[in-house]
């Protein structure tokens, strides 16, 4: 299953423990990477097919990320989809391809990681993994980001 690391607002993006556990996980998730970070209401992200966890670790150093951010870390073990940059996490909530896609960026709409299987998505014949179909058909609808923006208090 794949794994997700959270360090929220207040925390230390570079401590031991978040370096740690970005190595642990790396070691059995080893079918891409990506996390994003929220800074003054604005979404970075970056996604890949990472070679080693020093790699990634290497980009989240890049971004020089602050206390003040909200850090999402996803390591996947691709069990529907290929193995791709495509199917690693984060994905942005949209309905057009080429933002759902993307492997890096800006955004100010949401995105989303997770782990296991949405099994209502799961087409193991699919070349997309089952978060992709899921964002695709049902993560962006208008009403639904509202209501995620309105309980987060964005």
């Amino acid at each position: 299953m794949c794994l997700a690391i959270i360090a929220p607002k207040g925390t230390n993006k570079y401590s031991d423990i978040i370096i740690n556990a970005i190595k642990i996980a790396a070691g059995t998730n080893k079918d891409g990477a990506g996390y994003a970070f929220r800074e003054r209401g604005v979404v970075y992200y970056n996604k890949g097919l990472y070679k080693s966890a020093d790699e990634l670790i290497d980009d989240l150093r890049e971004d020089n990320i602050t206390e003040d951010a909200d850090l999402i870390i996803h390591l996947r073990n691709g069990n529907v989809g290929t193995v791709s940059i495509e199917n690693c996490h984060p994905f942005v909530l949209s309905d057009k391809d080429e933002e759902i896609n993307s492997d890096s960026g800006i955004t100010d709409k949401g995105v989303l990681i997770h782990n296991g299987t949405i099994f209502k998505y799961q087409n193991y014949q699919s070349l997309t993994s089952d978060t992709y179909d899921f964002v695709k058909e049902f993560m962006y609808i208008p009403e639904f980001i509202s209501l995620l923006k309105r309980d987060m208090k964005i």
